[in-house]
């Protein structure tokens, strides 16, 4: 491992804030690749070089700037990760003076390039979750759902069955501007890091995650605490889930289902096996459905089709619907005369109410 010039940089920003020296970042050739002295940058330092290669500190007085030359005054520590030394860190000064800096200096600079580290490994792992998520909803038919596994297995998933995906979509974000993915997969980390699942956006409105092999229970207790925190992020989240999965093959269309569903009801959870009809419609060919749909609903007025909508969510039962529309069941009996003598489809009656019904998921 070795530090890059971005690293250096933070190293050199962040420590600037805390002791008021010249800092030097080397790399383990002894080339300053980050300075609070913009001049020293790609300079070679001998005093630094030697102490990455003895790997440990050496302090360059004036006694020995003669000796090294490129050199400045000053104390030169190596930066370790792991135990192996990856580069230095130089503080210009008198050694005897910026000597009470060195172990603050050191450990500053390893804790920034451990978090960089630590940050740049989990951007890896949630932008390596996006493309797998974004392959498993593609409409592409030819997913090699072996490299899929082997994907997984990179991110550090075992994937057992059963699989169980939800979808979130989430729409009018809380922080406006503020708000970003990389905060909220950040404060989604710290209580899914733990669990055995895969998540991420694949849109800037839809949120996926798909738990792997846990407990009914669990599975309940991941999908509550994904929601609760994404109704802090957004003013509006709505998802939708389906059965459980036994082959991770059957995820594409699982997933697609899902998405679909959100479309169909406007309930906070949406289960596809409400929807399913919807969802059958939905694949049969759009002029089609628009042709049976103009046929059989065409002539009613809005009024009318609002009729139907509410007698349909009260399960036919009249009195429940004229209460709803807040009309007298007289006039709901009239509207729903006027419906069969329009449509040819009497409301009341089981198999027309089916037809009628079906005309408007179309």
């Amino acid at each position: 491992m070795n530090i890059t010039r971005e690293t250096a940089n933070l190293v050199v920003k962040e420590t600037r804030k805390h002791i008021e020296r010249n800092i030097n970042v080397f790399n383990l050739k002894g080339i300053i690749i980050s300075s609070s002295d913009k001049k020293r940058i790609n300079a070679f330092d001998p005093g630094a070089l030697e102490a990455i290669q003895a790997k440990k500190p050496v302090a360059v007085t004036r006694k020995e700037i003669s000796k090294w030359k490129g050199a400045e005054l000053g104390l030169n520590l190596p930066i370790k990760m792991q135990e192996q030394v990856i580069g230095a860190v130089g503080i210009s000064g008198t050694p005897s003076k910026v000597e009470q800096f060195g172990s603050l200096v050191v450990g500053l600079a390893e804790l920034i390039i451990k978090q960089n580290s630590l940050l740049k490994n989990m951007q890896w792992k949630h932008r390596t979750a996006e493309c797998l998520l974004e392959e498993l909803v593609s409409p592409k038919k030819n997913i090699e759902f072996a490299k899929v596994k082997q994907k997984l297995s990179l991110l550090g998933y075992q994937a057992e069955p059963p699989y169980y995906p939800i979808v979130f979509s989430v729409k009018n974000k809380v922080h406006h501007d503020l708000l970003n993915f990389s905060c909220i997969y950040e404060k989604a980390e710290a209580f899914l890091h733990h669990h055995s699942c895969i998540y991420g956006f694949i849109d800037v409105e839809t949120f996926i995650i798909i738990i792997f092999s846990q407990s009914v229970m669990k599975k309940a207790e991941i999908y509550s605490q994904v929601e609760t925190f994404l109704a802090t992020q957004y003013n509006h989240v709505q998802s939708s889930y389906g059965n459980e999965l036994d082959n991770l093959e059957e995820m594409p269309e699982a997933l697609n289902d899902a998405r679909s569903a959100l479309e169909f009801a406007a309930d906070q959870r949406v289960k596809i096996k409400d929807v399913e009809i919807q969802l059958v419609l939905n694949s049969i060919n759009k002029q089609k459905r628009e042709k049976i749909k103009k046929r059989i609903q065409q002539h009613l007025c809005d009024e009318l089709k609002e009729t139907l909508r509410v007698f349909f969510l009260n399960n036919l039962n009249i009195q429940s619907t004229s209460e709803d529309l807040f009309i007298h069941r007289n006039t709901l009996l009239y509207r729903l005369k006027k419906i069969e003598s329009i449509t040819t489809y009497n409301p009341r009656k089981f198999n027309d109410a089916l037809i009628l019904q079906l005309s408007e998921w179309l």
